[in-house]
């Protein structure tokens, strides 16, 4: 990320020490909550400007719903039921971008 002045990376879940370490290596803001009721998480949601989903393997992921429910725009790889959900969506404005590889840097800069 070139200017991180107009950027805060907003984190949620266990186990995101490898992130937060990148983050504070590269000088980039973050805030992160471990452990989040359902309520909050909702709260979570309506606060970001952009939902990434950067995974290589998962179940889901759920948060793709989640985030398309309040019309999040959302950059995902091609994991889970990621194709399936956001290919479908018929609203606007949602970016749908599906990733073969797993390279967000040059979308992201």
């Amino acid at each position: 990320v070139k200017n991180k002045s107009n950027i805060t990376v907003l984190l949620a879940g266990k186990r995101r020490n490898y992130l937060i370490n990148q983050f504070e290596l590269h000088g980039i803001p973050y805030v992160h909550y471990e452990m989040i009721p359902e309520k909050g998480l909702n709260e979570l949601y309506n606060l970001l400007d952009l939902y990434i989903v950067s995974s290589r393997i998962e179940g889901g992921p759920q948060a793709i719903v989640e985030s398309s429910i309040i019309k999040t725009p959302i950059v995902s790889t091609n994991v889970g039921i990621a194709k399936e959900i956001l290919s479908n969506l018929n609203f606007t404005p949602i970016y749908i971008i599906i990733f073969k590889k797993y390279y967000f840097g040059n979308f992201i800069s």
